[in-house]
C-alpha cells in the first residue's frame, strides 16, 4: 500500500518495468535514477512478473489473517456491556477483564458512539453542549462572524479618564446618567443582526457581552 512517505506512485512504477523491460537499462541504474533502493526496484518487477499491471497497483497493508485478534463474542460482550453500564473503557476493563485499549478497538469498529454524543440517562444519541445552553449553527461556514465583546481592566462604566480626562481620578465625580452605558444585567441575551461590509453586503454578527 502506497503511503505519504513513498518515492513511488502507480505511474513511477510502470516507468521501472518500462526502463527495465523495453528500454533493457540495468535495474541498479534505473533505482539510482529514481531515489530508490535496487531491492525496491526488484520488488515492483517480480511484482509485475508475477501479476502483471494489476500488482503496480496500491493495495491495503491489511494481514489476510489475524490469529490474535479478540474473539467476535468477546466483541459483543464489550459493545452489550458498553450499551447497558454507559461507561468509558477503563471501567469497562475492570468489569470484562479486557485491556482498555482493546476495548477502545472494539468499540470503534463497533461504530458505537463515544459518551458525550450520548444522554447519560437514556444512551440515545443527542447533539448537547456542556458549556452553553444556547446554541446557534449557520448552515455554511464562514456565515455568521462572532464578535465577543469583553471588559477588560478596572474601567468604571461610562469610560475612563481617556475619555473623561483627570477629573476621573476624583471620588466625588460620577459619569452622567445619560451618558453612562446600560449595565451587565440590563443587557439583553445574545442577538443576531446584520452588518453591511463595504456598503454591498449584510453579515449576521453575533453579540455576545462576556462577563
Amino acid at each position: 500500500m502506497g503511503h505519504r512517505n513513498a518515492r513511488l506512485t502507480v505511474f513511477g512504477r510502470r516507468l521501472i518495468i518500462q526502463r527495465v523491460r523495453l528500454d533493457g537499462m540495468p535495474v541498479a541504474h534505473v533505482a539510482k535514477a529514481m531515489g530508490i533502493s535496487r531491492q525496491c526496484a526488484h520488488r515492483w518487477l517480480a511484482r509485475f512478473d508475477a501479476e502483471g499491471d494489476e500488482g503496480l497497483r496500491d493495495r491495503s497493508s491489511r494481514p489476510h489473517r489475524s490469529p490474535t485478534r479478540t474473539p467476535i463474542g468477546v466483541e459483543l460482550e464489550v459493545v452489550r456491556a458498553r450499551r447497558q453500564l454507559r461507561v468509558g473503557p477503563d471501567q469497562l476493563s475492570d468489569e470484562l477483564g479486557v485491556p482498555a485499549r482493546t476495548i477502545s478497538r472494539i468499540l470503534r469498529r463497533h461504530q458505537v458512539p463515544y459518551l458525550c454524543e450520548c444522554d447519560p440517562l437514556t444512551g440515545d444519541v443527542i447533539r448537547a453542549s456542556k458549556t452553553t445552553t444556547q446554541r446557534y449553527e449557520r448552515d455554511t461556514p464562514g456565515e455568521l462572524i462572532h464578535v465577543d465583546v469583553k471588559k477588560i481592566g478596572r474601567i468604571p462604566d461610562g469610560g475612563g479618564r481617556k475619555a473623561w480626562g483627570r477629573r476621573m481620578g476624583s471620588t466625588a465625580w460620577e459619569c452622567p446618567l445619560d451618558l453612562a452605558p446600560p449595565r451587565s444585567s440590563d443587557l439583553a441575551p445574545p442577538v443576531v443582526c446584520l452588518v453591511t461590509v463595504g456598503g454591498h453586503f449584510g453579515v449576521p454578527v453575533l453579540v455576545v457581552r462576556s462577563r
